[in-house]
């Protein structure tokens, strides 16, 4: 071991370790599926939409 202070944990070899593993493949961990949360209801994101809309024809003055 060196006498040196290693602040990053590069002094130690990888062999010796116990927080290493050797040949770890990242494509062996299964996807994990993160369940889609929403913040708004669908009628709540429609008002909203409808609400900019106006908001945007407003500013530019177009009729759409």
């Amino acid at each position: 071991m060196s006498d040196k202070i290693d602040t990053q944990g590069q002094s130690i070899e990888s062999s010796q370790s116990p927080l290493t593993k050797k040949d770890l493949n990242p494509y062996d961990y299964p996807i994990n599926d993160a369940p889609v949360r929403t913040v708004f209801t669908p009628q709540e994101r429609e008002e909203l939409k409808a609400i900019i809309k106006e908001c945007l024809r407003e500013f530019h003055y177009t009729t759409t």
